[in-house]
């Protein structure tokens, strides 16, 4: 199974360039650039899938806090 990098799948999560991401990150776009095609260290991995949960989380609280506000306008 071919799964997608995941620089690319943050990138591509929050919709910004991978020089972004690496403000973000505060390290050079061309070391994110070498994530992205090859293998990324340990911490970067780590930072990366937790951007990715906190999204993820993100959307998860929205979806309540609009159901509530759906509920309590009934």
């Amino acid at each position: 199974m071919n799964e997608e990098n995941i620089v690319k799948k943050v990138c591509s999560e929050f919709n910004i360039t991978q020089a972004e991401l690496g403000r973000q990150l505060d390290v050079p776009s061309s070391t994110v650039s070498t994530w992205a095609s090859s293998k990324i260290p340990k911490m970067a991995q780590v930072a990366l899938e937790l951007m990715l949960e906190n999204r993820r989380k993100d959307k998860i609280l929205n979806s309540i806090k609009e159901a509530k506000k759906a509920i309590n306008s009934i």
